[in-house]
């Protein structure tokens, strides 16, 4: 929050905006950005919930049965003892009980270890498939950005244009005084300026489309006057290897291998045995003694083995699922890798490109620049024709307008590759 109340404050202070601003600050306003602390959250009740699994468990029970047979006692078989004759009440047919039992695990084979593991590995997972969510976001502020930036570019060549056919209006209005131009020539001009006009109107139209959207992605309003800081040209972008390791998919590949293996080790604590200790008090008609027929009051605690071998049944499969897991991470690294490489391979080609077109373009505009000069002074001398030089005051516009498109453009498909690279 503090880094946006700087931006906001610096947009305020110069009207000035980055790319670099607008990309941190679509992040913060992102909605995914909240999910980041629901994933907090939820990893850490889990883990909390895992670790109450240390905690002594206490379990409360009671039971009121009746039953129609009762143990006997035998001298031999098939001679029963009267209980009277020992001084033993008969056992009763109905029974209650009522326990209170404590148990403490002492031993789960690390299943408890590993849960916990596991919980924290899935957070990670969802963490890093939040970043690669944002992430994609720096791409759509790039081309809002570069999109007003070269609509900028056109706008200022439109501009240039008219102010070039202003200068030509003044020129052909002081020749029609002297004869050597007539209105035919001065309402040509009129109307290139007309076109002109019309022209730059539907680029500043769309130039503000551009800038409700922009501002919808960073949460603050742009204004039509704010400027959007064109980056300057980055002439090491030639050496990038095509390397992805820092990208946030190669992040989240590892992040979901090191769940997988954390699923096998809990896997494999299931099969161990547990072993605790517990304590049990109640109270019970019989009791322990069981031929006391009154309600008595016991206790015992003892030491508890369980193994679970249900588990063994599943292991194999459930082990084969989780390397299959492995193998589909290991296919969808080996598909994201190829793909991005093939882009590397993509923008390094127009990267190049655009350079050498732009070399070209000064060339052309350097040229041209000559002959519209050269078409103005024969204008004046009645040698050339005013549609001649509006032509050439039209392609001289052209030139620029493109040189100026393509050094913008070689900018973008810069940040393009750096985009590609996570630079």
């Amino acid at each position: 929050m503090i880094g946006i109340l700087s931006i906001l404050s610096c947009v305020m202070a110069w009207g000035q905006l980055t790319i670099e601003q607008c990309q941190e600050m679509a992040r913060e306003n992102y909605p995914v950005i909240k999910q980041y602390r629901l994933v907090e959250a939820s990893r850490d009740l889990t883990l909390s919930n895992a670790a109450k699994g240390y905690l002594p468990q206490v379990q409360i029970a009671g039971t009121a049965t009746y039953q129609n047979s009762v143990t006997e006692m035998a001298a031999k078989p098939g001679q029963l003892i009267d209980p009277a004759e020992l001084g033993l009440s008969d056992l009763p047919k109905d029974q209650y009980n009522a326990t209170l039992t404590v148990n403490q695990l002492v031993y789960d084979g690390g299943a408890i270890r590993q849960a916990r593991g596991v919980a924290r590995a899935e957070a990670q997972v969802q963490t890093e498939q939040l970043n690669v969510q944002l992430y994609n976001v720096r791409s759509r502020v790039e081309e809002l950005y570069f999109g007003i930036l070269l609509l900028d570019a056109q706008i200022r060549q439109t501009t240039l244009l008219q102010e070039d056919l202003r200068i030509s209006h003044s020129s052909i209005s002081g020749m029609m005084k002297g004869g050597l131009a007539n209105m035919s020539d001065l309402d040509a001009i009129n109307v290139e300026m007309i076109k002109a006009q019309q022209h730059e109107s539907s680029l500043r139209n769309i130039r503000q489309t551009y800038l409700n959207m922009l501002s919808q992605f960073i949460g603050q309003k742009v204004s039509d006057v704010t400027t959007l800081v064109c980056p300057p040209a980055d002439n090491s972008v030639g050496i990038f290897l095509a390397d992805m390791s820092q990208r946030p998919e190669m992040t989240l590949y590892n992040a979901q291998e090191q769940l997988i293996g954390r699923r096998i080790k809990s896997l494999n604590a299931g099969l161990q045995p547990k072993v605790g200790l517990f304590v049990q008090g109640g109270y019970g008609k019989p009791g322990l003694n069981l031929f006391k027929r009154e309600f008595n009051f016991y206790y015992r605690g003892g030491v508890q083995l369980s193994w679970d071998f249900g588990n063994f049944y599943t292991y194999k499969n459930s082990k084969r699922l989780l390397k299959n897991e492995l193998n589909s991470i290991d296919v969808n690294r080996e598909t994201f890798l190829f793909n991005t490489t093939l882009q590397h391979e993509s923008q390094t080609g127009n990267v190049t490109n655009l350079r050498s077109q732009i070399a070209q373009d000064e060339q052309i505009v350097e040229i041209r620049e000559r002959i519209c000069k050269k078409s103005r002074t024969r204008v004046k001398n009645g040698m050339e024709t005013v549609n001649e030089m509006l032509r050439e005051i039209n392609a001289l516009n052209e030139a620029k307008e493109t040189k100026a498109y393509h050094e913008i453009q070689l900018v973008q498909e810069i940040y393009k590759l750096k985009n590609i690279h996570n630079n």
